[in-house]
């Protein structure tokens, strides 16, 4: 198929897809039941992956918490769906939709002016996939994050950061090749505005010193100044 009628049935399937209810059921039946995982491509992991990139926008643009629901079970849905592939690569891929990938046109655009907010189911949602897959694909997930405006999401979204950090490195030995800074923007964010709050709840205290101890391993001499002075004071 030529690129036009590629993407036309890619709208098809994420105007469904993102529907909700028994037309999700019937999107993700078609893609996964009865499909030999061995058989999946690179080319159908991509299309897989650029079906359930609307996520991102869907849940970022829904302001009220039956929207919010609706792409909670949505997800939800569809991880079921990849954990039942026996392609490990496969399923490893597709993490990237369970931790809200961004759709390829979000990078031409600025949403830090659109209206969005999360509130605290919210954030204990987006910690629960972000900490079980964001590890797998961390630049990912932090351009996720990103452009998610992360300054609402915080101070807690810095418990699954930590456990997706910690994950990453543990497969890669290394931090990631991008979009690091935006790691050391959470902390310095976390430093400045969130210091008595953090100390306050253990899960977050020990997240951030986690997320700074990584980062002071790896030679970010602005992280072993924060830590010192997070313990100090």
């Amino acid at each position: 198929l030529g690129t036009s009628a590629t993407n036309k049935i890619k709208s098809l399937f994420q105007r469904d897809f993102i529907e909700g209810s028994a037309k999700t059921e019937k999107v993700l039946s078609i893609l996964f039941d009865k499909i030999d995982p061995s058989k999946l491509s690179n080319d159908s992991i991509r299309f897989y992956i650029d079906i359930f990139s609307c996520l991102f926008m869907d849940y970022f643009d829904a302001y009220n918490s039956l929207e919010r629901e609706k792409c909670e079970k949505i997800i939800r849905m569809l991880e079921e769906k990849i954990l039942n592939l026996s392609n490990e690569f496969g399923w490893i891929e597709l993490y990237k939709s369970l931790t809200l990938s961004l759709p390829k046109y979000v990078g031409l655009y600025d949403l830090s002016e659109c209206k969005s907010g999360y509130s605290y189911h919210d954030k204990i949602f987006l910690n629960e996939y972000f900490g079980k897959y964001g590890g797998y694909h961390l630049e990912e997930l932090l351009s996720t994050l990103y452009a998610m405006n992360v300054e609402k999401l915080l101070p807690e979204i810095i418990v699954s950061l930590n456990i997706a950090l910690k994950k990453h490195i543990e497969l890669t030995q290394a931090l990631p090749n991008k979009n690091n800074e935006i790691i050391l923007f959470i902390a310095t964010r976390i430093f400045l505005d969130y210091e008595k709050e953090v100390k306050d709840k253990y899960e977050l205290k020990e997240s951030f010193e986690g997320i700074l101890q990584t980062l002071r391993e790896f030679g970010y001499a602005e992280a072993a100044v924060m830590l010192d002075e997070f313990r100090i004071h």
